[in-house]
C-alpha cells in the first residue's frame, strides 16, 4: 500500500478509470481485508491463549473463571462474527465500518485481558497470604516445642513477632489492594 500509494491518489484524480487504476485499488481493497483478517486472527489467538490461561489456574475460584471465561467467549465469537462480514466485505466504505468495529473490539479485548491477569494475579497473591498463615500456625507450634527446651528463648521469640508482624502487614495490603 505504500509503494503504491501516490499512484493510488493519482488514480482519484483520473476519470478514465484505467486498467492499472483499478488493478492498483483492487489490490489495496484485498491488502486491507487480508490486514484487518489477519489482525482479527491475531486477536482471537490472544483470547484463547488467555483462555487456556484462566482454565488452567487454580488461584481463581469458580466464579471468576467462569465471569473471565463467559467474557472471553463473548469477545471471540464477535471476532468471529466481525471475521465473517470481513471476509464477505466487497466495498472499501464496509471495511473502513469493519475497522471501526475492530478497533471498538479491540479496546474491549484489552480490558478483558487485563481484568482476566488481575484476576489471576490477586489469586496468587491470596494463594501466597494463606500459605503465610499455614507458616505462622507451624511456627508457633515449632516455637512451642522449642520453647520448652531452651531456658532463654527471646531471640526466637522476637523472630516469630517480626515474622508474624510481616504476615499481618501482608494481608492487611492484600485486603487493601482487594478494595
Amino acid at each position: 500500500i505504500e509503494k503504491n500509494g501516490d499512484k493510488i491518489r493519482g488514480c482519484k484524480n483520473d476519470k478514465t478509470n484505467s486498467t492499472l487504476c483499478q488493478n492498483l485499488t483492487a489490490q489495496a481493497f484485498d491488502n486491507g481485508k487480508q490486514y484487518l483478517l489477519n489482525t482479527i486472527d491475531a486477536l482471537s489467538n490472544h483470547l484463547k491463549s488467555l483462555e487456556s490461561q484462566v482454565q488452567g489456574t487454580e488461584e481463581l475460584d469458580d466464579d471468576d473463571a467462569k465471569y473471565n471465561l463467559n467474557n472471553i467467549n463473548f469477545l471471540l465469537t464477535e471476532l468471529s462474527d466481525l471475521r465473517s462480514k470481513v471476509q464477505s466485505a466487497t466495498t472499501k466504505d464496509q471495511l473502513v465500518q469493519y475497522s471501526k468495529d475492530l478497533k471498538n473490539l479491540l479496546k474491549d479485548v484489552k480490558e478483558n485481558s487485563a481484568l482476566s491477569i488481575e484476576h489471576i494475579r490477586a489469586g496468587r497473591v491470596g494463594e501466597i497470604v494463606v500459605r503465610a498463615e499455614h507458616l505462622q500456625s507451624q511456627l508457633a507450634k515449632v516455637q512451642y516445642k522449642f520453647g520448652q527446651n531452651i531456658t532463654n528463648n527471646t531471640e526466637l521469640n522476637n523472630l516469630v513477632k517480626d515474622f508474624n508482624a510481616k504476615i499481618d502487614d501482608a494481608k492487611s495490603k492484600y485486603n487493601q489492594a482487594l478494595i
